[in-house]
């Protein structure tokens, strides 16, 4: 899996036009999973293993974040 990196302006403008999409369009859950379904049909092995992993630790770092202060 690839990583690219955007400039600031560039995050923003993504940003606004993929909130713009939502508000203007209702998808319907099945619509959604559709759509998702057919992204991930796409994915070999490698990129779906990475994907666990990488999501792995971002749950790890979310948990550590959210008991950090109750300890």
């Amino acid at each position: 899996m690839t990583t690219a990196t955007l400039e600031i302006k560039e995050v923003e403008t993504q940003s606004l036009t993929q909130h713009e999409a939502v508000v203007n369009i209702q998808l319907s859950d099945a619509e959604i999973q559709r759509r998702v379904d057919s992204i991930k049909s796409t994915w070999t092995a490698a990129d779906r293993r990475e994907r666990r992993i990488e999501a792995g630790e971002r749950f790890h770092h979310l948990m550590e974040a959210l008991f950090a202060g109750a300890a």
